[in-house]
């Protein structure tokens, strides 16, 4: 199964950032709510 996910995709952003408490996953430090960048996603099955 492929899945192609769009990083812009305003509702993926708001969820990940809600994830992640608002912080970056390798430093820990806070981030922007529209201000900070999505590398991949890998979903869970």
């Amino acid at each position: 199964m492929n899945h192609l996910y769009k990083t812009t995709n305003k509702k993926l952003r708001k969820v990940m950032f809600s994830v992640f408490n608002g912080k970056c996953f390798y430093s820990g430090q806070p981030v922007q709510e529209d201000g900070f960048e999505i590398d991949h996603v890998v979903p869970r099955i």
